[in-house]
């Protein structure tokens, strides 16, 4: 597998897709495991500092979970 896209905010070799955190964005891109941390699964700062409903933690930790057994991608992997 040749992996041709990069993750949005480190630009390293990555094909996983996922939905920007803040529901109001919910951008969809391309984001390295390390990063969707750092970045608690947002696109920005801005979405990252993005007041959040209270539903929405529920929704992270199961975007986490999602992560860490290799099913958070909202399309196929491969591009």
């Amino acid at each position: 597998n040749v992996v041709i896209a990069k993750c949005h905010h480190c630009d390293l070799a990555c094909d996983v897709f996922i939905n920007c955190v803040n529901a109001e964005c919910n951008a969809l891109f391309i984001c390295c495991e390390n990063c969707a941390v750092k970045m608690d699964n947002a696109c920005s700062e801005a979405c990252r500092s993005h007041q959040r409903d209270p539903n929405e933690k529920d929704y992270m930790s199961m975007i986490q979970r999602r992560y860490a057994s290799g099913k958070s991608q909202s399309v196929n992997q491969n591009i």
